[in-house]
């Protein structure tokens, strides 16, 4: 099963090797260890946006991270950038997450569950009933 605490870019896509193109741009596609899932993908585009380069990832492939930078030096210090916003977004993803099923939990409380009642319910509902052993 997959665990999105392993994601990471594991190379770059063989099918799209890095080339110097005529204008001063080297495109760069960085492959992902696994198909990363859509949400995860718009959270790394939001969080990478604003970066010196452009970074995206298409959601509905989730599996290539597009970029490109101006000459070979520049590859290292890219890379490493946005090895930090996989690291950063799989944070976000996973409090995404948290907080989704805080907010499942939040709606599923009744009002017996607040206040006096509630105290009173979750004391009740935590007495043991079983008979003493005579020790």
């Amino acid at each position: 099963m997959f665990d999105i605490k392993q994601l990471h870019i594991c190379g770059l896509d063989e099918m799209r090797p890095p080339r110097i193109r005529k204008e001063p741009y080297i495109d760069l596609y960085f492959k992902l260890s696994e198909k990363a899932p859509a949400q995860w993908c718009e959270i790394f585009n939001d969080a990478t946006k604003s970066g010196e380069f452009s970074v995206k990832i298409d959601p509905k492939v989730g599996l290539f991270i597009d970029t490109w930078v101006r000459k070979p030096e520049e590859i290292p210090l890219a890379l490493q950038r946005i090895q930090q916003g996989v690291a950063m977004s799989i944070d976000l993803y996973l409090q995404q997450i948290r907080d989704a099923q805080q907010a499942e939990r939040d709606r599923a409380v009744t009002p017996e569950d607040i206040g006096e009642q509630g105290k009173l319910n979750r004391i009740l509902a935590q007495l043991d009933f079983a008979i003493p052993s005579s020790e």
